[in-house]
Order: C-alpha cells, then sequence, then structure tokens
C-alpha cells in the first residue's frame, strides 16, 4: 500500500524530499528499505532518531563505504557458503538466490562504521536466473546495509520484498495506468493524478481478496464497464 508521497521541487530531488516524507511517518516497529540513492547519513538519522530499522542498498554514491565494504563481502563469498539459499521457478526461469552477510568484528572494525548510525550487518545478495531452454545464466549481485541482526533468511526476505515494490507497485503504474504515457505537466496536475492512481491501486489491493479469480486489470474493466460492479466494490470498501 501506499501511505505517503511527496512532489519533488523542480530544483529539488528525491534525497531532500525523503527526510521530509519519513517525518510524517510512525517508524517505530518499522523497517525502511530504500535505494542507494537514500543512502544518506542523514536519512538514516532520522530513521534511528524515530525508532525505525533501516535496510539499504549500498552502491558508488557511497565510494568510501562501499570501497571498504565490498571487498570484505566479495572475499567472504568467494571462501564460505552462502548464510541462505532459496531457489524458485516460474515465468518461464530458474533463480537461484543466496546471501552472504558481514557482522560482529567485520563491522564492529569498519573505518565507515561511524557514519551509519546504527550499522549491524552487511549483506551481499546474489541472483542467478537460469534460462532452461537454453541453459544461459545472468548473475547479478547487490550490496545492503541495515540496522538488523544478521538473520540471513529475514534478512534475505526482507531484500526480496524490497525489489517487490518494483514489480507490484511501478509495474502496475507503469503498465495498468500508462503513467509514463500521461501529459500532464502544468501545476500540481501531474502530482494529483499520481496521488489518484495510487489511492486506487490501494483499493483494488484492499479488494483483491473478495474477487481472488480475478487480476486487477480484469477488475479495473469491469469496474469500468459496469456501474454495478463499480458499486459493489466501493460498498464491499465501506464496509471494510
Amino acid at each position: 500500500l501506499v501511505f505517503a508521497q511527496r512532489r519533488i521541487p523542480e530544483e529539488g530531488s528525491e534525497i531532500t524530499q525523503m527526510p521530509l516524507l519519513l517525518r510524517h511517518l510512525r517508524l517505530k516497529g518499522c523497517v525502511v528499505s530504500m535505494d542507494a540513492a537514500h543512502c544518506q547519513t542523514d536519512t538514516i538519522d532520522l530513521i534511528v532518531e524515530r525508532g525505525g530499522e533501516w535496510l539499504v542498498s549500498l552502491r558508488d554514491n557511497q565510494p568510501t563505504t562501499a570501497a571498504e565494504i565490498a571487498p570484505l563481502l566479495e572475499a567472504l563469498a568467494a571462501t564460505t557458503a552462502p548464510a541462505a539459499e532459496s531457489a524458485d521457478k516460474g515465468h518461464g526461469r530458474i533463480e537461484i538466490r543466496r546471501c552472504w552477510i558481514l557482522e560482529g568484528e567485520a563491522i564492529k572494525n569498519l573505518k565507515c562504521r561511524g557514519r551509519w548510525k546504527g550499522l549491524r550487518c552487511a549483506i551481499l545478495c546474489e541472483r542467478t536466473v537460469i534460462d532452461p531452454v537454453t541453459g544461459k545464466e545472468t548473475i547479478g549481485r547487490r550490496i545492503f546495509m541495515t540496522s538488523l541482526p544478521p538473520q540471513a533468511r529475514e534478512l534475505a526476505a526482507l531484500v526480496r520484498r524490497h525489489w517487490q515494490v518494483e514489480s507490484s507497485l511501478h509495474w502496475s503504474l507503469d503498465v495498468l495506468w500508462r503513467e509514463d504515457e500521461a501529459r500532464a505537466r502544468t501545476g500540481y496536475a501531474a502530482t494529483n493524478l499520481s496521488l489518484i492512481r495510487k489511492t486506487a491501486i490501494n483499493l483494488l489491493k484492499l479488494l483483491k481478496p473478495d474477487f481472488p479469480t480475478l487480476s486487477f486489470a480484469r477488475i479495473m474493466k469491469k469496474a469500468a464497464r459496469r456501474p454495478d460492479f463499480l458499486y459493489k466494490l466501493l460498498t464491499n470498501l465501506l464496509r471494510a
């Protein structure tokens, strides 16, 4: 579900808007997962101050930290078995996921540790995609830092759920709602339409359990064509 959004000013960026967005959310007992763009010390500090935990992707936008942590994780992956491993088959491919965790004294001895409030471990996540027809393998690796304890299966699941935002939300916006094709640019039109789309997506997700055999696309089409079905959707929501 989408709980909040902020409009990015013309001369602003996501990085500066993220802390302003977080100030409106209750973070105690929650895990905030973020892309590498939000791997910023000010953002991490705010999450910890508000009682939340954090999980953030680490890339070259933090060169000093990446240069220190990446070689340690690569060496760990080259010499030890993964802390967690899983395999899935679907959509015409086989996916194997592995993760290695840097923890304990290795984290305590990091020169960059003091910059990242609450840092407890770093994770190397490897995803191997195999085409069963051609046998072609594609391997991708990503590094994450987190304030959470080094529990491999839980961390691997959180990383996977982080990337599911791309498929479950952004894919819906791009494919079902064709947001990238929208040409609203004047004033707050783009912001308002984005809010309406996300509100509609939230409604669909809340109502989906009542229609387990229908996809989101079919529910949308049926509601657009049949006012009685749209009325049923909205009344079911009000009862909930």
